[in-house]
């Protein structure tokens, strides 16, 4: 009578081993995508901070050229407004707005290299490297419809206004235009957004100088792609019942 229960309880005592061992090397599995989850967030974290110092750098280095700038560190913005640099309702810039795109051409060019994809870039910081997957020269205006002048609405204008930026900064450093993100890539480009992105809210008169304005929007690289898809695909595949 003893031997079938001798032999039943051996059966359990088997089984439950083998699914402890399958427990253990889900767990093992789960471990390394943990692992590997937190070194593409940390990666990314990384370059938002290396970002963050780029914008400061910058805007420190204007500061001590006379030109006083507004940065949007969470968001990767540097701010400069149409009274700077344009005329009402033009897009060419203005004599005072050519000499200041001239200097921030020139500081762009002492720490840009740093963050594309120029590996070894004379004078850049240990581990600063293909940071930036692009910088945006963006135009935006504000809310109020043209009436006259030679841009027939708002979204020509914005347009205009980040080339006519975009090709003074090349004009005045001609080097930029060579910079490439690790994709190879150029790095600099332009966008004209009318004003569908406002940044202060209203329709007074503050609000739409504020709105009325060149922002130059450093973009940081993403993780890699390939190994982006990898994880995700485990992570889904592990989250199906089995």
């Amino acid at each position: 009578v003893d031997e079938p229960m001798d032999e039943r309880a051996v059966a359990e005592r088997d089984a439950l081993e083998s699914d402890r061992a399958a427990l253990a090397l889900e767990r093992d599995r789960l471990l390394v995508e943990r692992d590997r989850l937190a070194a593409i967030t940390g990666q990314l974290l990384a370059r938002d901070a290396l970002r963050a110092e780029l914008l400061t750098l910058v805007r420190e280095a204007l500061a001590a050229r006379g030109l006083e700038v507004e940065i949007d560190v969470e968001n990767g913005i540097l701010r400069l407004p149409e009274s700077l640099l344009f005329a009402t309702n033009e897009a060419e810039l203005s004599e005072a707005g050519r000499a200041a795109i001239g200097v921030l051409a020139e500081v762009l060019m002492r720490y840009l290299p740093c963050y594309a994809a120029l590996a070894g870039a004379d004078g850049c910081p240990s581990g600063v490297h293909d940071v930036l997957e692009t910088v945006l020269i963006e135009g935006h205006t504000d809310d109020r419809p043209i009436r006259s002048g030679p841009y027939p609405d708002n979204w020509a204008l914005s347009a205009a206004r980040s080339r006519s930026t975009y090709r003074a900064m090349i004009a005045a450093e001609p080097r930029l235009d060579a910079l490439r993100n690790g994709g190879g890539a150029a790095l600099l480009g332009v966008s004209g957004y009318e004003a569908r992105r406002p940044v202060a809210d209203g329709a007074t008169d503050e609000a739409r100088r504020v709105n009325r304005r060149i922002d130059v929007r450093f973009l940081g690289r993403g993780p890699d792609a390939t190994a982006l898809a990898d994880l995700l695909e485990t992570l889904e595949t592990s989250l199906v019942p089995r």
